[in-house]
């Protein structure tokens, strides 16, 4: 990691007078990635937010294709400029449950780059990237302090002999008690569409269930599901008022969030990234902060939040 910490220091130079304009993109752990810095008026720590996108965002190895990841996810919540978020890119012919460990590892890798809240790191992804994100939270359960994922449904990590097909048929069985304890506290908010023909509904309903249903506070577990919609419900999802509100409220704890990551450590390069803004650059928007309930930067989290 050490030689790919010089190459985001280079990455990031070369940058300096356009870092206001658009977000990087390096590599790491062998995926490419974007990375976007917060809005400026943020102070760090910052949370840190990791988007998998779905299977139609698959590029080349080599990074030409990296503008895929912008295609859908949380890129204009109202909420995300409070994140430092990073959007990582599965090859083709790839799916994310097969990279988990690389996932991990990259998140590893920013943690020690950049100013983060370890207490405050969330997982999202959308189709096979909510498949991705439960890969990821199964490998290291103690990793996020809350995970979004929409239209997808539970799995461990996989190899890459694993068939798509066979992968997204997944969201018709039952989940394992086994495999889901380790998470059955994680705060979680899933989101499906009632008609959807891609991954099945029951991938967030059967999940819902197998970590706690009803019986679990919804200020920890909760499941939108749109039922009149099909497989495409991640912009109604990502617009949803109250989801960034939510998340950010959600915190691990602190002998969580202390504990040191099983990755060798990189050179701390923070300090120079600390002058830099965000693609959208200046202050948080000001209907953001009203819809999050702050000023300047998160609050902390209150007790009867929902």
């Amino acid at each position: 990691l050490r030689s790919e910490a010089a190459a985001l220091r280079a990455i990031l130079e070369r940058h300096r007078p356009i870092i206001a304009m658009e977000d990087v993109h390096a590599q790491a752990a062998g995926l490419q990635y974007k990375l976007r810095m917060p809005c400026a008026s943020m102070a760090p720590p910052f949370p840190l937010l990791l988007f998998l996108h779905g299977a139609g965002e698959r590029g080349a190895a080599d990074g030409k294709d990296i503008w895929k990841v912008h295609t859908h996810g949380p890129w204009k919540s109202p909420g995300h400029e409070c994140c430092l978020l990073v959007a990582p890119q599965c090859p083709t012919g790839r799916i994310w449950p097969a990279l988990a460990d690389q996932v991990v590892r990259l998140i590893d890798f920013i943690v020690e780059q950049h100013p983060v809240d370890r207490s405050k790191i969330y997982g999202t992804g959308l189709s096979l990237g909510a498949f991705g994100i439960w890969a990821v939270a199964s490998l290291r359960p103690s990793l996020f302090a809350a995970v979004v994922p929409i239209c997808g449904g539970f799995t461990t990590p996989a190899s890459d002999d694993l068939r798509m097909n066979t992968l997204l048929n997944r969201a018709k069985l039952d989940v394992n008690p086994s495999e889901v304890e380790p998470l059955r506290h994680l705060p979680t908010w899933l989101f499906h569409g009632g008609k959807d023909m891609t991954v099945d509904c029951l991938g967030s309903k059967k999940l819902f269930v197998a970590l706690g249903g009803v019986a679990r506070p919804r200020d920890s577990l909760r499941m939108t599901i749109y039922k009149d919609s099909g497989h495409q419900v991640w912009g109604p999802a990502y617009r949803e008022k109250d989801l960034f509100k939510w998340l950010l409220q959600q915190r691990r704890s602190e002998a969580q969030a202390s504990a040191p990551s099983s990755s060798a450590s990189a050179p701390h390069v923070a300090s120079a990234l600390r002058p830099f803004r965000s693609s959208s650059g200046g202050t948080l928007p000001e209907a953001t902060a009203r819809l999050l309930g702050l000023d300047g930067r998160p609050r902390s989290p209150s007790p009867s939040s929902g």
